[in-house]
């Protein structure tokens, strides 16, 4: 749907222009511009999946250093 809204957006400024219309030319600048979106969605998600990921390890990572500064502690309280 939107694809055909950007070919009819150009058509109408191809005409606009007084020049001829090619239909390869519409078909072309919606093919590309629907691979930019795609592009962009993609890198979105791997975007927001680094920054998942990045969060559960920052967790663990802090929860063993907890884990490891606790058994410090206990280890010096105990003669």
């Amino acid at each position: 749907m939107k694809v055909a809204g950007q070919a009819l957006a150009l058509l109408e400024k191809i005409e606009s222009e007084g020049g001829a219309v090619d239909l390869l030319a519409i078909v072309n600048s919606a093919n590309a511009s629907s691979y930019h979106d795609a592009v962009i969605k993609y890198a979105t998600l791997a975007l927001v999946l680094s920054w998942v990921v990045s969060v559960v390890d920052a967790y663990l990572l802090g929860t063993k250093k907890d884990m490891e500064d606790q058994g410090r502690v206990r280890r010096k309280e105990t003669p």
